[in-house]
């Protein structure tokens, strides 16, 4: 599952997960990390246990051309206990700076792409970074650097909101299947 961030990921994330779990049992947004692997996929400490080395002690670019690594890592992992790996992502489909595809074609079967009008993506920014500013929001969606982050989380490099979108539906070398979210 890959989106632009403020585009619908989680809740779609969410919509999956009860329909792959229990029935009986409804999966709560707090636990969705038992689900899906984004909580995993981007943290810190879960590099240093699959890599063996801290992601501390290496730049962004560093860590960045190690995460190809690290999804084969999990994929392994994953296929070792007959699973298939479900993640959440953000980052642009693109290459890492070593020139390798940052998610490799080898490990995916393919990815569920979320777009989102970009002016619903500005407004639901806005309020959920808490400052209602819809020109700062709507220069971050236009901004070719624009990144992701956390305390918790590697940096996901997202480009501008076109960028991003045209990367995943059009230089993915994997099947990607684009749906549209909407608000009513």
């Amino acid at each position: 599952m890959a989106s632009y961030p403020k585009s619908g990921n989680t809740c779609t994330c969410l919509l999956l997960a009860n329909f792959l779990a229990d029935a009986e049992h409804i999966v709560p947004i707090n636990s969705l990390q038992h689900f899906l692997s984004d909580v995993a996929l981007y943290s810190k400490s879960r590099f240093d246990d699959v890599m063996g080395v801290a992601p501390g002690d290496c730049t962004n670019d560093e860590v960045e051309m190690l995460l190809p690594g690290l999804y084969r890592a999990y994929a392994a992992q994953a296929a070792d206990v007959g699973s298939l790996l479900f993640c959440k992502v953000h980052d642009a489909f693109r290459n890492t700076t070593a020139g390798e595809p940052l998610f490799p074609a080898d490990v995916m079967i393919g990815a569920v792409y979320i777009v989102r009008n970009p002016l619903d993506v500005a407004v639901s920014s806005a309020f959920y970074d808490g400052h209602a500013d819809f020109a700062e929001s709507i220069a971050r969606l236009n901004d070719p650097r624009a990144r992701h982050a956390s305390p918790f989380h590697f940096v996901q490099r997202l480009s501008d909101w076109s960028a991003h979108v045209r990367g995943w539906t059009t230089a993915a070398p994997f099947p990607v299947l684009t749906v549209r979210y909407r608000t009513c």
